[in-house]
Order: C-alpha cells, then sequence, then structure tokens
C-alpha cells in the first residue's frame, strides 16, 4: 500500500510476514519500489539488499509527477507546464537522476531545443517549468542547489492573425465538411477574443443583457457564482455571436426567452450546461480537418489561438483605445496589449493630424 505522508510517500507492504516500511520524495518512485521489492519477492530473490539502501535517488519524472499534483493540477496552465517538462524528459530521459542536474546539463538542453527549432521564447516557457520543479526539490532537501539558467530576449517577431479572406476561407471549408456547431464556435472565438478554454466553460447562464446589449461573463478558472473569489470579466457580444447562442439554446427550449440571470422560467436546468463541451482533443481534431483542406498543415502558426489574436488585432485597428482592448482581452498588462499597436499605424497619423490641427488654432 502507497500513501502520503505530509511532503512523502511511504510505502507499507509485507514480504514473508515481514513489515516493510520506507519512504520516498515522489510517488513514482515509491510506486518503482513496491513494484520491484512485491516482484523480486514473487521470484524468490532476495530483498534485503532494496531495505537496507539508502532511498532511490529522486528521477526527473518523479519531480515532475510530484509538481503537478503539488503545484500545477488546479491551474489553468498546468497541463502546458508538464508537458514541457515532459519534452525536456525527452532530451535527458524520465529516470534522470535529479540530483545530476547541472548548470552544465541545463546548457545542453537548452542546446538541444534549440536544434530543434525552439524559439527564445518558447525555450524559456520550457525552461521555466523545468526550474519550479528544481527549485520545488530544492526547498525540501532533495537537491542541494538549483543551477543557473538564464532567460533568452524573446523575439516580437510578426504577430499573425486572419485577414477576412481566411476567415470565410475557414467558415466554409468547416462547413463543407459538415462541422457546423464547430464553425459557430470559430466564428465566436474571432467575435471575442476568448482563448478555447475560456469558451468551452461559458455556461448559457453567462450570457445577460445590460442596458439591451448582451454580454458575456468570463470567469477564470475556479470561478463559481456562489463564492466572491476568482476574477471575472465581461466581453460585449456582436449581433453574429448573439444570433448564434440563441439558436443553440432552442435546441433545449424553444419557448423561451435568451436566458438571463434573472431567467426563472422552466428551463432553469439548462441555463447551467456549457454551451461548447469541447475537448481540446476535439478542438485539434476538428481544426486540422479544416488546416489539412486548406493546405496549412506545414504552418504551426496557424492555430485557433490566432481568432484571440484577430479580435484584438481588429478592436486596434477600429481605434478602440488600448486600455479598453487590454479590459476586453484580460490581458493583465498592458505591455501585453501593446504588441497589437504597432497594427494600427492610422491611429499615429491622427495623432500627427492633431498636432498640425493645434497648430493652426495656435
Amino acid at each position: 500500500m502507497i500513501r502520503q505522508r505530509g511532503r512523502s510517500w511511504q510505502v507499507d507492504t509485507y514480504i514473508n510476514d515481514k513489515r516493510i516500511r520506507k519512504s520516498f520524495a515522489s510517488l513514482a518512485d515509491a510506486e518503482d519500489f513496491e513494484e520491484n521489492i512485491t516482484n523480486r519477492s514473487k521470484l524468490g530473490l532476495k530483498v534485503t539488499h532494496l531495505m537496507s539502501a539508502k532511498n532511490t535517488s529522486l528521477t526527473l519524472k518523479g519531480l515532475t509527477d510530484t509538481v503537478y499534483e503539488a503545484i500545477w493540477k488546479d491551474t489553468p496552465n498546468g497541463i502546458n507546464a508538464l508537458r514541457n517538462c515532459e519534452l525536456i524528459q525527452r532530451i535527458i530521459g524520465t529516470n534522470f537522476k535529479v540530483e545530476d542536474i547541472s548548470t552544465v546539463v541545463i546548457d545542453e538542453i537548452v542546446q538541444d531545443l534549440k536544434v530543434k527549432g525552439n524559439s527564445n521564447g518558447t525555450i524559456n516557457n520550457k525552461m521555466s517549468a523545468l526550474m519550479v520543479c528544481l527549485k520545488y526539490a530544492h526547498e525540501r532537501d532533495w537537491i542541494k542547489q538549483v543551477p543557473r539558467f538564464k532567460r533568452f530576449k524573446a523575439s516580437e517577431g510578426r504577430l499573425r492573425y486572419f485577414t477576412p479572406e481566411e476567415e470565410t476561407m475557414i467558415y466554409e471549408t468547416s462547413e463543407r465538411l459538415g462541422q457546423y456547431d464547430f464553425t459557430s464556435f470559430v466564428k465566436t472565438l474571432i467575435d471575442t477574443g476568448l482563448r478555447t478554454g475560456e469558451l468551452c466553460r461559458v455556461k448559457y447562464k453567462d450570457i445577460v443583457q445590460r442596458d439591451g446589449k448582451w454580454i458575456l461573463y468570463v470567469w477564470a478558472r475556479g470561478g463559481d457564482y456562489r463564492t466572491k473569489n476568482g476574477e471575472m470579466r465581461s466581453v460585449p457580444l456582436t449581433d453574429r455571436v448573439v444570433e448564434i447562442i440563441e439558436k443553440m439554446w432552442k435546441r433545449f427550449d424553444n419557448t423561451s426567452d435568451h436566458p438571463t440571470l434573472n431567467n426563472v422560467t422552466l428551463s432553469k436546468a439548462h441555463r447551467d450546461k456549457t454551451i461548447w463541451s469541447y475537448t481540446k482533443s476535439n478542438i485539434r481534431t476538428q481544426w486540422n480537418n479544416i488546416r489539412n483542406q486548406l493546405g496549412y498543415m506545414e504552418d504551426e502558426e496557424f492555430v485557433p489561438h490566432l481568432c484571440r489574436h484577430t479580435c484584438a488585432t481588429r478592436l486596434v485597428q477600429a481605434g478602440v483605445p488600448l486600455i479598453a482592448v487590454k479590459e476586453w482581452m484580460g490581458h493583465k498588462s498592458i505591455q501585453v496589449t501593446m504588441r497589437y499597436a504597432k497594427l494600427a499605424p492610422e491611429q499615429l497619423f491622427s495623432a500627427l493630424d492633431a498636432l498640425n490641427q493645434s497648430r493652426k488654432i495656435s
């Protein structure tokens, strides 16, 4: 039997009527030990040397699994962090001892990522996940020190977004493939700027009417109407999105009005349903169907997240103030929003006109 004891994992079993108890820094190491000692006992092999030896050294996989359970599991980017560490495991091995990860090993990992064509920003993300794991181990005295990693300066690069022509091609192709609901999903992504995960969490009751305009409440992961914690923002809805949601709502109830927080009709149970119940796998499959038909399978930038960039770009190009775009998109800092400012040079010319006009007045 394996059970968690504080920050460690304890194996508790019996071999030849003798109780065996041993603690490990990670669940993976505890499982390896239990399987090893059980199998050796069944084969009649000795196990005494396993008991007298020090605890098995912590492996990179064991540490990664431990950090995922302790820190990342309930966070929005937890899965991404786990995957980044798993990609590093492919480079140096899942059983690589954490205590052997030195600055030299870090350099080798970075070099391998560069050879694979990873950008500076991508390398920073992957290495940051690894450093979180190493710091976690150091704080618990599992390793003596944390090796150094100097972050690379990430290039802003070209900010990609969908042109109106590309947008039309995506819709037409999706419908030609019979992916009608997914077409509506993509239209909603572009018109709201929501992340795919955010849109998949939206429920019918999140759609409300304020001063004659429809808006969508976007709750952070874990946000709940029953609590006061968790971040929330509101996003205005275009007529196109309102029409899409109304059509989907009528699948459940074609007798009641569009749902609001104050709706007390018989459709209350349906209001707690998510509008789209897609998984990441569902989204990837249907999106790749479109990419394949359009010949974009080799274009690594042609991903659903471009819908979000497209929304932000169009807001800026329409002259919407950056601070309003920041609130709409849910950016944590104005610096993130500033990436889109260069896509609206006409605003600079408007500023120039304002200066010229002030000269004439004076």
